[in-house]
C-alpha cells in the first residue's frame, strides 16, 4: 500500500484482507479503532470508532496534504500549531493543511466517528491526470485548489457548519456495501475533489471560533466541578465568580468545546447517572434523585420519563430482568 500517513510503529495493527490496515488506540481513557484504505496513489480515507477522551499519538506532519475531516458523530477537539484550539460536532466539515496546522486531537464527549481523507498533493495530482487522461477528461490542477482554499492569511482552516453541501458523500461512503466499497472510494473522493474546485477559502462559510490553552482548561475544570458536584446546582453567575470567567464567554465556549449548553449537559450527565444507579444499586428512587440534583422525586421521574421513555421503577425492574437472563 502506497501510506501517506501512518501512526508510529508502536501502534498496534491489523492488516486485513482488503489491503486495509486497522490501528488500535487504547489508552487509560478508553480504546479507539481507525481503519484505512488506499484509494488512489496519495488518497487516503480513515475512518475512526473513538471511545476515548484522548489519543497519545500526534499527527505527523506531512508537507504539501490537505486532511478533510467529517464529524458523523461526537465531537473532536483540534490543538493547531499556533496553540489555538478549534472544535468540530456531528455534520460539520473541517479542512486543514496537514503539515501546519492540526497537531493532535483530543475528544470532549469520550467518543467521535468521523470519516478523514488525506490527499498528498504531489502524488494524487500525478494519480488523478491518470485517470482523467484516460476518461477523455480536463486536467485536474490540485496545486491550484490548493491556493484557492487558502484565507488571507495563506492559511488552510477551513470549516463548514452542518455540510449539507457535501454531507451527502460521506452519508454514502458510511452505507457503501461492502463489495462495492472500493468503487464508492474512488467515485465518491473524485466528488469531493469536484467540491474543494469550487471552493474560495476567501469567501468563508464560517468564520472559525478559536481558544487558547487557558480558556479551554477552565472550561474543562468547570465541566469536571460539575460532574463531582452533581449532586447540587450551580447558577452560571456563581460558576462564573467560582472560575473567574465572565457569563458570556463561559456560555459561549461552553457550548463550543462540549457542542450543547450547561444546562442541557448537566440534565443529560444527572439522567445518565441516575440510569446507572437503578441499573447497578438497590438505593431508593428518592435516594437516586437526590443523589443526581433532584430534590424533588416527582420531577426527578418526569425528566426520567421523558429521557428514557419509562418511570425509574419501570427501568430498574426490565434492566433486572435483562440481567437475569
Amino acid at each position: 500500500m502506497d501510506i501517506i500517513y501512518y501512526y508510529p510503529d508502536d501502534v498496534k495493527r491489523n492488516i486485513n484482507e482488503d489491503n486495509s490496515i486497522t490501528y488500535i488506540l487504547s489508552n487509560n481513557t478508553g480504546e479507539g479503532f481507525v481503519k484505512q484504505y488506499n484509494v488512489f496513489s496519495g488518497i487516503e480515507i480513515f475512518y475512526h470508532s473513538m471511545h476515548l477522551e484522548k489519543c497519545d499519538y500526534d499527527k505527523i506532519p506531512i508537507k504539501d496534504t490537505i486532511e478533510i475531516n467529517f464529524c458523523t458523530e461526537g465531537r473532536i477537539e483540534s490543538e493547531l500549531n499556533d496553540r489555538k484550539y478549534i472544535y468540530i460536532g456531528k455534520g460539520d466539515l473541517s479542512i486543514f493543511e496537514l503539515f501546519h496546522e492540526a497537531i493532535n486531537s483530543t475528544f470532549p464527549l469520550n467518543h467521535y466517528h468521523g470519516i478523514s481523507i488525506l490527499i498528498n498533493i504531489p502524488k494524487a495530482n500525478i494519480s488523478l491526470n491518470n485517470i482523467a487522461k484516460s476518461m477523455d477528461l480536463p486536467n485536474i490542477n490540485l496545486y491550484k485548489i490548493r491556493n484557492n482554499l487558502k484565507n488571507d492569511n495563506s492559511q488552510i482552516r477551513f470549516i463548514i457548519r452542518n455540510a449539507k453541501e457535501i454531507n451527502h458523500i460521506f452519508e454514502e461512503l458510511n452505507s457503501a456495501p461492502k463489495e462495492l466499497l472500493e468503487y464508492y472510494f474512488k467515485l465518491k473522493v473524485l466528488e469531493i475533489i469536484l467540491f474543494l474546485s469550487k471552493i474560495d477559502g476567501k469567501s468563508i462559510f464560517d468564520t472559525p471560533k478559536y481558544y487558547y490553552k487557558n480558556q479551554v482548561n477552565t472550561i474543562k475544570n468547570i465541566k469536571e466541578f460539575l460532574t463531582e458536584n452533581i449532586s447540587k446546582n450551580y447558577t452560571i453567575k456563581e460558576l462564573s465568580s467560582i472560575f473567574n470567567i465572565s457569563e458570556s464567554s463561559l456560555k459561549e465556549c461552553f457550548k463550543d468545546v462540549y457542542g450543547t449548553t450547561i444546562y442541557s449537559f448537566t440534565r443529560s450527565y444527572r439522567m445518565d447517572l441516575a440510569a446507572k444507579l437503578l441499573s447497578t444499586t438497590n438505593d431508593t428512587i428518592l435516594d437516586i434523585a437526590l443523589k443526581s440534583g433532584y430534590k424533588s422525586p416527582g420531577k426527578f421521574s418526569s425528566n426520567f420519563k421523558t429521557e428514557f421513555n419509562l418511570l425509574p421503577s419501570d427501568y430498574r425492574k426490565i434492566k433486572k430482568q435483562n440481567n437475569q437472563k
